[in-house]
């Protein structure tokens, strides 16, 4: 990816994930975490129903690798909104 598609994407994720409901802030944590078997999947899946924002940036990835490479920084936002709520 381009570095300022990269910045862009990073500002949109964050954006989007301050949306996110603490439960399912939880449940898209730990299966980003584990990513055994259908985690990956699974979160996914929570996005796609419930975060419109957040699919539409996986939806508008021109290929898988970087489909992985939002959903690693949806994954390390992920992890840092878990820890900002919890010590609030």
């Amino acid at each position: 990816m381009v570095r300022s598609t990269v910045k862009s994407i990073d500002h949109q994720v964050k954006e989007c994930i301050k949306k996110i409901s603490d439960e399912d802030l939880q449940k898209i944590s730990v299966r980003l975490k584990e990513r055994i078997g259908s985690d990956l999947a699974e979160a996914l899946l929570i996005i796609q129903d419930r975060y419109m924002d957040l699919n539409r940036i996986l939806m508008n990835t021109v290929n898988a690798d970087a489909v992985y490479d939002v959903v690693d920084v949806i994954d390390k936002y992920i992890q840092e909104e878990v820890k900002r709520r919890m010590t609030h």
